[in-house]
């Protein structure tokens, strides 16, 4: 009977330790589940991170680009306003020094870049009989202007 009693003990510990095996078996695989499912998502993250800063530092180089052609740009218009600023005073200068109103006088115009502008300005400050490029090849124009 005793044996009997220490083999129903025995069986029920081997039932307990197989439950609890089996709990734990249970736990790890769902943890270890979850641990997967996390490592793919954080990895599907880091792709579309990646991905986005690519596109990112495309645009950023993109805006980069068009800000350095603005400031050119800028500087230009700039050159130009303030030579057609100046004509007004080339004129007033001419004057003084003995240019009658009606006379003609040729200027030498420097223009990096011709825009029309700057021409619309120089039109408008005096009335202007014609513009020509000088042939020296260092992109210089010549206008004759009526004052």
């Amino acid at each position: 009977e005793e044996e009997a009693k220490i083999s129903l003990l025995n069986e029920q510990q081997s039932a307990k330790l197989q439950k609890v095996f089996l709990v734990s078996f249970v736990i790890a695989f769902i943890l270890m589940s979850l641990a997967l499912v996390a490592f793919i998502k954080n990895r599907k993250q880091k792709k579309q991170i990646e991905k986005s800063n690519l596109t990112l530092t495309s645009f950023n180089q993109e805006i980069l680009e068009q800000k350095g052609t603005i400031e050119i740009k800028n500087k230009q218009i700039m050159a130009s306003i303030n030579y057609a600023q100046n004509i007004p005073k080339l004129i007033a200068d001419c004057r003084q020094h003995g240019l009658k109103e009606g006379g003609i006088f040729i200027i030498s115009v420097h223009d990096y870049k011709r825009s029309d502008e700057h021409w619309r300005d120089i039109h408008s400050t005096m009335r202007v009989l014609e513009t020509r490029r000088v042939d020296n090849g260092n992109n210089r124009w010549q206008v004759e202007a009526l004052v």
